[in-house]
């Protein structure tokens, strides 16, 4: 097996030190839902998927490694790939691994051939993708084709922040450092129904209604931040006529670091 680890180095981000003016962040916020929405098969080469399968997940180096096979499907297996991450707020796409090939179901390998990653002793070597994470981190992932006509996207949350309630799920997923922005997705409604909405960060509460999609989905984005305090814990309940899920993110400095 070739081991992949992404670690993912959290700078702090500059919003939590100096006043952004209210455009900027706007744009900052709008971009990084933007790509949130997206990232999977609408950013896919037509009729291309990708699976992932968890192999492990065990205690090091102060930390859980969690580790996984992806596998993809109609992309062309003549191809040699590259294996690649993006950071949302930015949209920097960083190569993590060059030379991917495609084996056996799709499989990501390391053929150990010219002008592919691996070793010559190791023929077609699963590549074990090891990813650390902290609570509600997504891994944004790409495979994309060296000639950049063929790519499959796809995301992988080590530790989902998830909360279901009688059929209704609502996720918490951080999309910055220390969960200076955090994306909610709320399934399971009916179509069109009122969903009351409430969200609360340490002394600071907020109530409205929202109206869920034609799928029975609701989403948004929110800024947990409370003026004056360093860290907290974040809330969001999506109440709708037989459900009411609800979910919490710790934010600031104290919940940087992995699980």
């Amino acid at each position: 097996m070739l081991l992949a680890m992404l670690l993912m180095f959290h700078p702090i981000w500059a919003a939590q030190k100096a006043e952004i003016d209210p455009q900027t962040l706007q744009n900052i916020v709008q971009r990084s839902v933007k790509i949130e929405r997206a990232w999977g098969s609408q950013m896919n080469s037509p009729g291309a998927s990708a699976d992932v399968t968890e192999i492990y997940r065990k205690p090091g180096q102060g930390q859980t490694l969690v580790a996984y096979h992806v596998s993809v499907h109609g992309l062309p297996s003549d191809k040699i790939y590259i294996l690649a991450k993006t950071e949302i707020v930015t949209g920097k796409v960083t190569p993590v691994l060059q030379g991917v090939t495609l084996g056996k179901d799709g499989l990501l390998i390391c053929a150990g051939r010219e002008n592919t990653c691996g070793d010559a002793e190791k023929p077609d070597d699963p590549i074990d993708l090891v990813l650390p994470a902290q609570k509600g981190e997504g891994h944004h992932l790409a495979v994309i084709s060296e000639d950049g006509q063929s790519k499959a996207f796809f995301m992988i949350t080590p530790f989902p922040d998830i909360a279901t309630d009688h059929g209704c799920t609502l996720e918490l997923r951080r999309l910055m450092p220390q969960a200076a922005l955090v994306y909610a997705k709320a399934s399971g409604f009916s179509p069109g129904e009122t969903v009351k909405l409430e969200s609360a960060s340490e002394i600071e509460s907020h109530d409205g209604a929202v109206r869920a999609d034609s799928d029975g989905t609701w989403d948004s984005a929110f800024l947990p931040a409370v003026k004056g305090m360093q860290s907290g814990k974040f809330r969001v309940t999506a109440r709708g006529k037989s459900c009411a899920p609800s979910a919490t993110m710790d934010w600031g400095p104290a919940s940087n670091h992995n699980e």
